[in-house]
């Protein structure tokens, strides 16, 4: 159900947001402090559930193409044919490393058990992740959260969750206006969530949506905040929350979390690992003598050259365009397993592997 229109490109309608935020900041600073009805969650998305929860990446079902040792041996085979020097030729090297992620890479995962937001404001792009442009961004009152959900740290830059985290029933969602028609045919639960349609640039219509409903915008950066005149009543807050609820407010890399989600990527990646060079060897009709010598060269990859060198021979003897069409056939058997119900997302392949209970 659309709540709102919001046009970002209207120059008065910005200008309005602006002034109402400086009146807000004037109220908080006369006040002297935050309260949690001061924050709201902000997050993009290109996915939507159709339960109203937002599950970490180990909950579902999510592919990456990560495995470098493939993509360093296949740039190895197509340097011998068309050298690329990076320093001199970056775009080319660029459209080379895309084209062999494209064409070669199998897929694999990466293991994630918390759920990101920003408060106040949306997340900037940054050398860790570009968020620019997805198709949704949700935007969700924290006081609902502070007793219905696992908040493990609260930050101006990155809030996180341990597990699902169900939305409350004000959760708004921000759509842009050209995309609203197809994408209410892909999510047909839109009819019954409270959506902001908006043209113009999304930071602008977030601004001007916050500004509406009383909230002091957050220009977020890779870090933390632009600092203003009221930015030591937020860290306030944090200290607030942090006694009454027990939410801590240190970056995501120094927690515990972080730390047991790097442990299970390392599972993780072997497992797609071996799944896809067992899929490669028996393609290859390789005999049983050598097969699980092979596998173990090729799972040890990046501990010796002689490693390396074997899967250059083995790429090289049967070619790239036979390699890329193997990778094709392989990740599509993938991507029919999600369609057909058997795929194991990475949480059941941990305790699959470990018989630890996720």
């Amino acid at each position: 159900m659309v709540i709102m229109n919001i046009d970002a490109t209207d120059e008065s309608l910005k200008q309005q947001a602006l002034e109402k935020r400086k009146k807000l900041l004037r109220i908080i600073k006369e006040k002297g402090c935050y309260g949690a009805n001061d924050f709201v969650l902000v997050r993009t998305t290109d996915y939507l559930s159709d339960d109203n929860v937002i599950r970490p990446l180990c909950h579902v079902p999510f592919l990456v193409k990560n495995n470098h040792a493939i993509k360093r041996v296949i740039n190895d085979l197509l340097d011998e044919q068309d050298h690329i020097d990076f320093y001199q030729e970056e775009e080319r090297f660029d459209e080379r490393q895309k084209l062999i992620t494209d064409n070669y890479l199998p897929y694999s995962s990466q293991y994630r058990s918390t759920v990101h937001f920003c408060i106040n404001g949306l997340v900037s792009s940054h050398a860790k992740g570009n968020f620019d442009n997805r198709h949704f961004v949700i935007i969700d009152h924290i006081m609902f959260h502070l007793t219905h959900n696992d908040i493990r740290s609260f930050r101006v830059e990155d809030t996180f969750f341990y597990g699902n985290v169900p939305l409350s029933s004000d959760a708004v969602i921000l759509i842009k206006e050209q995309e609203y028609d197809e994408l209410l045919m892909q999510y047909p639960q839109l009819q019954q969530a409270k959506v902001v349609l908006y043209k113009g640039l999304e930071n602008d219509a977030v601004n001007i949506y916050l500004a509406s409903i009383g909230i002091v915008s957050e220009e977020i950066k890779e870090h933390g905040s632009l600092e203003h005149e009221c930015s030591f009543y937020f860290r306030q807050f944090q200290k607030l929350i942090k006694e009454k609820y027990e939410i801590d407010n240190e970056p995501h890399w120094l927690s515990k979390e972080y730390r047991q989600d790097d442990e299970y990527n390392l599972i993780i990646w072997e497992y797609y690992e071996r799944l896809f060079y067992t899929y490669l060897l028996k393609l290859l009709n390789i005999e049983e003598s050598q097969f699980s010598n092979l596998l173990t060269m090729l799972l040890n990859i990046d501990q010796s050259q002689e490693n390396r060198d074997k899967l250059k021979e083995i790429i090289k003897n049967m070619g790239l365009f036979r390699f890329g069409e193997l990778v094709d056939n392989f990740n599509r058997q993938i991507l029919d397993s999600i369609v057909n119900g058997t795929f194991m997302n990475n949480d059941e392949i941990i305790q699959s592997l470990t018989g630890i209970q996720k």
